[in-house]
């Protein structure tokens, strides 16, 4: 450690890129800190998932909600404690992001190949809103170099802690078997990773993975692979089948032009001109590296769109980890002292307007997801279930998802919870709501009674509820949703 600051004193670049990482890390604890009282739908969903420790839910693997379940145990659970845990895996992302551009280039280019992804506000703005894309953040970056490590020194730990890796990437997040599709392609393109075919290490590392991942693969079997619907089929399309196609081209492309943005105006900073002629690939090992990882998840995602498949934006997500190592394999200069200056003022300035306007328009702006008061829905819950049963003590909470996890969230967690729609985890707590019956609480009351009637053979009677909630400079706003009963099986009323 003590060489690592040295190292970070003598050279003005990664000096540039400690306190940017400090001071971004802060930051994003500290502003959504400021103003969140309750929490965004993402963390408090996946607290949710972590509250109930079981091998999978009916929507992602189980990784993201056991981390942050368990990081936000250690701080009783508030709020703060989700985004210190988002602004750890970010940072640590970064690194490693950073360790696989110096397989590449020299110290400032690394650096600017590791922070030129800031200019995609999704990597700053979203982070603090911790979902199952975060830990991506963390472990796509690790799988990236170690499994560059592995195919140009193959030595067995490095393959190893691809598998490691590997396995906490796709227990977050299905999405992490397209890097593996990548991975082999590129295995077979490059003629001197062709010869690693022959040797027993990669093998070794794949029944590591699949080692590591088998719990929840026989969990999938015994679901029926339940979960894989909610990738087809979880929400209507957002788009006709046309207009998907050019939305995915757009979530691609649009990024990507953004952090070019970036170092052609740091090139013109520095140089007082237009860059001339691109000099194409200069380094080719870069863009062979990051063209495969990038391009690889990107015709993945177009063919589903051409078939037809259902798709978001934010299915992107982790397509641009690598998308500077990409852009400064054909930076036009050498990346000096000066250089780097102007890059600095750039991403600094670029991530304090974020900060700001963010800032501004949630302590200004009155939203339920940040300002409406968890104690104060636990109390008027408690109040309606009393006034219902005639019990002071909730036995279990269910729903819509956001309204269930935020009462759990007030409870802190020792009422147990699932969402309505959920079976795979409404039947890790079927004997609780059988013997004790459960609170119901959601906005969308047709929708959770649908659910609750396949799910629980009942549908609850509702309770209309305004609730009011306001921001610290915003107008008071009132919030509307319903209460319900689950009854059950020896019920009298």
């Amino acid at each position: 450690m003590r060489n690592v600051f040295c190292e970070i004193k003598k050279d003005f670049s990664l000096k540039f890129f400690f306190y940017f990482l400090l001071f971004s890390g802060i930051m994003w604890v500290l502003i959504p800190t400021s103003y969140y009282e309750a929490l965004h739908y993402d963390p408090a969903e996946t607290l949710m998932w972590g509250s109930t420790f079981n091998l999978g839910n009916a929507k992602h693997p189980p990784m993201a909600g056991y981390m942050l379940y368990w990081f936000c145990s250690l701080f009783r659970f508030h709020n703060f404690s989700v985004f210190l845990l988002s602004q750890i895996v970010v940072t640590i992302g970064f690194v490693y992001i950073y360790k696989l551009s110096r397989c590449f280039f020299e110290r400032p280019q690394s650096v600017m190949a590791t922070l030129i992804i800031t200019f995609y506000f999704l990597y700053n703005y979203e982070t603090p809103k911790f979902n199952a894309n975060v830990p991506h953040i963390l472990f796509v970056p690790m799988m990236c170099y170690y499994f560059y490590k592995g195919i140009t020194e193959n030595k067995l730990n490095q393959w190893l802690l691809l598998a490691v890796s590997g396995a906490c990437a796709f227990l977050t997040k299905y999405y992490a078997g397209i890097f593996f599709l990548s991975f082999l392609a590129y295995m077979v393109y490059d003629k001197n990773a062709r010869l690693l075919f022959k040797s027993y290490k990669p093998y070794l590392a794949g029944g590591l993975f699949f080692l590591l991942i088998s719990p929840h693969l026989y969990h999938l079997w015994q679901t029926d692979f339940s979960s894989f619907a909610y990738i087809a089929e979880g929400k209507i399309k957002q788009y006709s089948y046309f207009f998907q196609i050019f939305a995915i081209l757009f979530s691609i492309a649009a990024p990507i032009l953004c952090m070019s943005a970036a170092a052609v105006l740091t090139y013109c900073l520095t140089h007082k001109k237009l860059p001339g002629k691109i000099r194409c690939f200069a380094n080719p090992a870069a863009a062979k590296y990051a063209g495969f990882i990038m391009g690889g998840q990107a015709a993945i995602l177009l063919l589903m769109a051409l078939a037809n498949q259902r798709l978001e934006m934010m299915w992107t997500f982790q397509l641009f980890l690598p998308a500077g190592i990409l852009i400064m394999s054909v930076y036009p200069a050498e990346v000096d002292r000066k250089t780097i200056i102007n890059f600095a003022v750039l991403v600094f300035a670029f991530a304090s307007v974020v900060m700001i306007v963010d800032l501004l328009h949630s302590n200004f702006s009155s939203s339920f997801r940040r300002h409406l008061n968890p104690d104060e829905l636990r109390r008027t819950a408690e109040k309606y279930y009393y006034e219902q049963t005639g019990k002071r003590e909730i036995p279990f909470i269910t729903g819509d998802v956001w309204h269930t996890s935020i009462l759990q969230k007030a409870y802190r967690y020792q009422v147990k919870a699932a969402p309505a729609h959920d079976k795979i985890l409404l039947d890790t707590h079927r004997d609780i709501i059988r013997r004790h019956g459960a609170l119901v609480i959601s906005a969308r009351n047709e929708e959770s009674a649908g659910y609750l009637k396949k799910n629980l053979g009942q549908s609850p009677d509702w309770t209309f509820v305004l609730f009011p909630y306001k921001a610290k400079y915003g107008k008071m706003k009132k919030h509307d949703f319903y209460f319900g009963i689950i009854k059950p099986e020896n019920y009298k009323k």
